[in-house]
């Protein structure tokens, strides 16, 4: 049999795939801190450049004297909350250096994309996903005690690479169960993502320090690594690919005995088409042919556009309510019914039609921003509310 047929004998009910799911699908909880906190971190509050002189002192408000802080003698921000702009002043003709820390965190994830599959392949899923998130969780506490910005920069760049665990944390998860939950389980990560904007709203709020909301940080995602260790097994699937069969059925008979099941005597695997696969493909066999091509450079595209548009419009929610903490939270909280209207609709309408159809609507409410009138959509949180919409 294979691990489909070989899921509903040792997981009738299946318990224990619902159980991995959630366990795999939480690190997205910390992730959405990881990915997001430079919304606080690197958080510009108000500012006041004095400079001293024959006439007293000279202040210019959320400025700089000459456009630079080389002619400020103090700079003084008015703001109880500590981030990397205030402990270095990031501010006038450094303000691009705070921006760009988010930028080097999204260039490492790009440039790490592209080897993690191969080597997800090769080592292991699990293996993959428990070296990634947890060697970045530790560099989430490093970057705590970064001592200048060089450092800080240099530190979130490798954040970012490790951040393309995700991938790997993913298929993981959609291996670990059988095709009646693969479409659901596929929206979990989204779930956890929003639950972990909020997380981070909340943190952001209490937490006065840019250092200490970092090491809350850190300790959330060491949590999660810890959770996937102890929950999920190595994928059955990727070890009957391997061809380590005996290990691959180790696993599902583990899952036998967790639920106090007696499989037969004769059990034994056998690799179903997808899971033999051939050893030889890899990311450049998708382009081999003309149409299995054109899929491919559709869908990179889509994913380009849905990751330009998500991360920005989730970044730029803090700036566009009333307050800082509870419009990012209200961008984490809307997020969660569309899940549910998406997990109905993908029953009904399949893949195709319900990615493009909330693509199709997240884009009008983004041309809505800046085709309608300033006074339709800048009084009674008009722009937010259209930015919600395209993000969700």
């Amino acid at each position: 049999m294979d691990v489909d047929e070989a899921l509903k004998l040792v997981d009738p009910k299946r318990r224990l795939q619902w159980i991995y799911a959630v366990a795999i699908s939480a690190q997205a909880l910390p992730g959405a801190l990881i990915v997001l906190v430079m919304e606080f971190v690197g958080h510009t509050p108000k500012f006041e450049c004095h400079q001293e002189g024959a006439n007293g002192t000279q202040v210019l408000v959320d400025a700089c004297f000459n456009g630079t802080t080389e002619h400020c003698d103090r700079i003084v921000f008015r703001h109880p909350y500590t981030s990397v702009v205030t402990e270095w002043s990031l501010v006038c003709e450094r303000a691009s250096e705070a921006h760009a820390l988010q930028s080097l965190f999204m260039a490492g994830m790009t440039m790490a994309s592209l080897p993690i599959g191969p080597l997800a392949d090769r080592f292991g899923r699990r293996r993959l996903v428990l070296l990634t998130f947890g060697l970045q969780a530790l560099l989430m506490g490093a970057l705590a005690l970064s001592p200048n910005y060089g450092t800080f920069a240099a530190l979130r760049f490798l954040t970012g690479s490790l951040q393309a665990g995700g991938f790997p944390n993913f298929t993981l998860t959609t291996e670990l169960v059988g095709p009646q939950l693969r479409s659901k389980v596929g929206l979990f990560g989204s779930v956890f993502f929003s639950a972990g904007i909020l997380c981070l709203s909340l943190a952001a709020y209490l937490i006065t320090s840019w250092r200490w909301l970092l090491v809350f940080s850190a300790v959330v995602a060491a949590l999660s690594v810890l959770v996937i260790g102890v929950v999920a097994p190595q994928s059955a699937r990727w070890l009957l690919q391997k061809g380590r069969t005996r290990q691959a059925e180790e696993v599902l008979l583990g899952m036998a005995r967790s639920n106090g099941l007696t499989p037969p005597s004769d059990f034994s695997l056998v690799a179903s088409k997808q899971e033999g696969g051939s050893t030889s493909d890899h990311c450049c066999s998708l382009f081999t042919r003309g149409r299995a091509a054109l899929w491919t450079v559709v869908l990179c595209f889509n994913w380009a556009v849905h990751t330009l548009s998500y991360y920005g419009l989730t970044a730029a929610a803090a700036g566009m309510g009333s307050g800082r903490f509870s419009s990012f939270a209200f961008s984490g909280l809307v997020e969660l019914p569309p899940v549910l209207v998406v997990t109905w609709v993908l029953e009904r309408l399949g893949r195709r039609y319900t990615l493009s159809g909330t693509m199709a609507i997240g884009g009008v409410a983004c041309l809505l921003i800046y085709v309608l009138p300033a006074v339709y959509i800048d009084d009674h949180g008009g722009r937010l509310t259209l930015s919600l919409i395209g993000q969700s």
